[in-house]
């Protein structure tokens, strides 16, 4: 016997890749702010004032310093979900009070 047989299941899962710390992700710029003229042209004389001898990685910090300095940050919009239902919730806490102390 010169050949064998293997055989074999094979399970492989590409897990994503996990950054240690939350703190290195870059924030989200407020795009929305270049609807606005004057931020527009604020925006385009600051990027047109950049040296363009810079290398990449100079430029990309560049760009984001820039951006973050004129258009902001996206800011998070928590909605207050329970206030508009507060009667409806109210209402059926009660229910099931009710019916726990029924038993």
């Amino acid at each position: 016997m010169d050949h064998r047989l293997l055989c074999a299941k094979v399970n492989s899962v590409a897990k994503p890749k996990v950054r240690a710390n939350k703190d290195t992700l870059p924030k989200r710029i407020d795009v929305s702010k270049l609807k606005i003229p004057s931020v527009q042209n604020e925006f385009v004389s600051e990027i047109n004032n950049l040296p363009c001898e810079e290398n990449c990685n100079l430029f990309k910090e560049s760009v984001y310093e820039i951006c973050s300095n004129i258009l902001g940050f996206v800011m998070k919009k928590h909605q207050d979900w329970f206030g508009d239902n507060e009667e409806e919730i109210g209402l059926i806490l009660e229910e099931k009070q009710k019916e726990f102390n029924m038993l």
